[in-house]
């Protein structure tokens, strides 16, 4: 499991973007966990790309909104074939508090 987000206090309304987790096993189902802390909710949104450099990511799927104030993480399943993977973290009202941590395994 790598940690892509370590206790990201966001503060504006700008989209944060994690580090690239390689996935090393295309097709193998992957867990994307998070919690967030935050006051207000975030929107995280999964993205894919075929190569090393990034020059060309892809959304997967619709984002997720991580609710404000989680106490206990929560997970999604990732199905598609993707050798490297990030996710981008937003939030539509700027939070003034709490952090967000996030998981690729």
């Amino acid at each position: 499991m790598v940690q892509v987000f370590t206790l990201l206090a966001i503060r504006d309304t700008s989209p944060h973007e994690s580090a690239v987790y390689d996935t090393a096993e295309p097709g193998k189902a992957k867990l994307v966990i998070f919690k967030n802390t935050h006051n207000q909710p975030i929107s995280l949104q999964l993205q894919g790309s075929l190569n090393k450099e990034y020059t060309d990511p892809v959304n997967i799927g619709p984002a997720v909104t991580a609710p404000a104030g989680m106490t206990a993480p929560d997970y999604q399943w990732l199905r598609e074939p993707w050798w490297y993977l990030r996710i981008v973290a937003a939030a539509a009202v700027a939070p003034s508090s709490g952090q967000l941590d996030a998981w690729i395994e």
